[in-house]
């Protein structure tokens, strides 16, 4: 895995030990989101060989995706609806935001870039 998975898994295992505490949870969406955003137009802002700029594109859309399923999930958890965050975790192993990060890790790994 990347080190990006493994402190994404960190912070939706954090999420999991405080559902007491909407508040601090939808604060870490929240910079989870920014961070992952930031992420986002890093790469995009890269300037990669040809045969890396179609993966590298679908790897930024996919983080920006994922930062926005955060950043909705962050909004549900400060309005206090817990279930959208709970429901927004389990469901990411399948999002589309994380088969497309997948894909694209793929596409960069078989043209032989190494990520993370």
């Amino acid at each position: 895995g990347t080190a990006g998975g493994e402190k994404m898994s960190g912070t939706l295992e954090g999420l999991g030990d405080t559902p007491s505490d909407p508040a601090a949870g939808a604060k870490q969406f929240e910079e989870l989101s920014a961070a992952l955003k930031g992420a986002a137009d890093e790469l995009l802002a890269l300037n990669p060989p040809e045969d890396a700029e179609a993966a590298n594109k679908k790897f930024a859309e996919g983080i920006a995706l994922l930062a926005d399923d955060i950043a909705n999930a962050g909004e549900g958890l400060a309005g206090g609806d817990l279930s959208a965050a709970l429901t927004f975790v389990s469901s990411l192993a399948s999002s589309e935001a994380m088969t497309k990060i997948q894909e694209a890790a793929d596409e960069l790994e078989k043209a032989g870039y190494s990520i993370g």
